[in-house]
């Protein structure tokens, strides 16, 4: 008798589990889509780069920018009037990177399931600069910067900062 309560508390227990990571799943990409939703985003568009060497989703309707030969920049982008941002890959170490980014060392580090990010946030009057650092390859770093005004953007447009940073490619 004892041995069947057992039991019966270990699979209750162990399905319960299954549920919970199941719906997981399920009410972050709910929550993704809302947070997309609330910076008026329809939807995104793939962009192919430098003769398709490099790819990345932008939300539909910002504008993006090739026009630089230089080696390291690859794009700059933009809302129209409230986002401004810009990918680049350059040579150097990922650690040297941050720390002349961010001399007060806050930063954090972000993982998705690909990558780890390091992510440093930096604020001065009213304007916004937050930077997605990750090794890109052999002694390259790939460094996504978005710039806006505190007051123009709403929190939840981390979500929309996070997915285009992983789409690069």
């Amino acid at each position: 008798m004892l041995k069947s309560k057992r039991l019966y508390t270990i699979t209750l227990l162990l399905t319960l589990m299954l549920i919970i990571t199941f719906m997981r799943g399920f009410f972050i990409n709910n929550i993704n889509k809302v947070a997309i939703s609330n910076n008026n985003i329809e939807g995104f568009t793939k962009y192919s780069l430098r003769e398709g060497r490099y790819s990345v989703s932008l939300p539909k309707g910002w504008e993006v920018r090739e026009d630089s030969k230089d080696e390291d920049f690859i794009i700059s982008f933009n809302n129209e009037t409230v986002i401004y941002g810009d990918i680049s890959i350059v040579d150097g170490e990922l650690e040297k990177f941050a720390e002349s980014i961010d001399q007060n060392k806050k930063s954090t580090k972000t993982e998705n399931n690909i990558y780890i990010w390091k992510v440093i946030t930096l604020e001065e009057d009213g304007n916004i600069d937050k930077y997605y650092l990750r090794n890109y390859s052999e002694g390259r770093v790939l460094i996504i910067k978005y710039s806006y005004k505190k007051n123009k953007v709403k929190n939840s447009i981390k979500v929309v900062f996070d997915m285009i940073s992983v789409s690069f490619k």
